[in-house]
């Protein structure tokens, strides 16, 4: 026999009322419930084994049990933040995934279709596009939809986040690179948007790490913006063969710091076919390492910051703690980072 409301409202001393508004997240903050209470219906729901009516529940709240997960295109870590998201869902919700190609108007219509689609709450990495924005802030002030974004803040919109330390990526890759003797350091930087906040930060730890060094003047980046879907074949080879033409004619630059293990595996490549020696002719440092990057015939230097399956669960409990009624304490998760260094950056004297 199914377990009622009135059988935990009987164990946990609380009305049936109370259990039912707790477990559908229902004026949670209107009827002041303490975490504590909350946690203790759920506790108790979950020992007695009790399972809501989904489809009596979505025609109660207008939300069904479902969370949107949107992001902008399908990479190496794709597979292991949903599997961290799914770890972290409540057995009787599932998920939605949508792609928005990196296209700001794909996006905008992704969450219309997940509003649409009464999902519970969203996890969403935002595209760049200001003009998406407002949908954002549409969905959370009108809509009350409970948002968690991955990767990079919103401008405007005080939102949960959980992202690696951007700042520090660039800031200690740079600094592995000062210990091995290179002080003529080019970072290069490729984005859909430029006030991305990923973009802006990650930028800021490579100036801050020179300057630091005494090396203000010797401070180079190479900024390819504005490209949706840049990881598309025929753009990532165009944005490669870019940063080695600067490469080639800044003299004396001996490596190359690239803020995606992706465009760091273009250049690789693209240095094979113009007979330039990794890391004889110049080190290669990326961002992300990808599964890939280990692999002893590639052997990428990297900085860890994009263990996609450590941010899918940091992002699916923290929302499953918000439409469980629990506060976002107003600060972002923000994860650690770490430098490996690999056979495509060497000691320079």
């Amino acid at each position: 026999m199914a377990v009622t409301l009135v059988q935990i409202a009987e164990r946990a001393g609380l009305s049936p009322a109370t259990v039912s508004l707790a477990l559908r997240n229902k004026n949670v903050g209107k009827k002041q419930f303490s975490s504590k209470t909350i946690s203790k219906i759920h506790r108790i729901a979950k020992e007695m084994g009790y399972r809501p009516n989904g489809m009596a529940t979505s025609l109660v709240s207008n939300k069904s049990n479902a969370i949107g997960v949107l992001i902008s295109s399908l990479s190496f870590g794709s597979e292991s933040l949903l599997d961290g998201i799914k770890k972290e869902l409540v057995s009787d919700y599932s998920a939605l995934l949508c792609i928005y190609n990196s296209d700001g108007e794909n996006e905008r219509s992704k969450l219309d279709l997940l509003m649409r689609q009464r999902v519970g709450g969203v996890i969403a990495a935002f595209s760049g596009d200001p003009e998406s924005i407002p949908v954002y802030r549409e969905l959370v002030e009108k809509y009350d939809m409970s948002i968690v974004l991955i990767d990079r803040a919103i401008p405007g919109l005080h939102l949960p986040v959980v992202r690696y330390d951007h700042f520090a990526s660039t800031y200690q890759g740079t600094k592995a690179l000062l210990s091995l003797g290179h002080k003529r350091i080019r970072y290069a930087s490729v984005s859909m948007a430029q006030h991305l906040e990923s973009t802006q930060l990650r930028a800021a730890g490579y100036i801050k790490a020179m300057q630091e060094a005494g090396l203000g003047d010797e401070i180079r980046v190479t900024e390819e913006m504005g490209y949706k879907e840049w990881t598309r074949e025929e753009r990532i080879k165009l944005i490669a063969s870019k940063i080695l033409d600067v490469w080639r004619k800044d003299t004396g630059v001996t490596a190359l710091f690239v803020d995606n293990d992706w465009l760091a595996y273009e250049i690789l490549d693209e240095c094979g076919r113009q007979n330039i020696r990794v890391p004889d002719d110049v080190s290669i440092l990326g961002i992300g390492d990808y599964h890939f990057s280990s692999l002893s015939y590639v052997g990428l230097s990297s900085v860890v910051s994009q263990q996609q399956k450590f941010m899918g669960i940091s992002a699916g409990k923290l929302l499953m703690d918000i439409m469980n009624g629990i506060p976002w304490d107003g600060k972002p998760i923000i994860l650690p980072i770490e430098v490996k260094l690999r056979k495509t950056t060497r000691v320079v004297l």
